[in-house]
């Protein structure tokens, strides 16, 4: 065991960028989800990684 206190990080979590979506890409997806129930559009924002506030 280290005595350091330093934090090792993952050099692949560091270069993490913000999505950026163009207008035609997000006029797509609130279609997408439009056209689903209720109780679907969970499971469609976990497959594409998305949150509803984002919505």
């Amino acid at each position: 065991m280290s005595d350091s206190n330093e934090v090792v990080t993952e050099p692949r979590l560091e270069k993490r960028t913000r999505r950026r979506f163009s207008v035609a890409e997000k006029k797509r997806l609130l279609a997408e989800v439009d056209a689903l129930d209720h109780g679907d559009k969970g499971a469609w924002l976990r497959r594409k990684g998305l949150y509803a506030g984002q919505l």
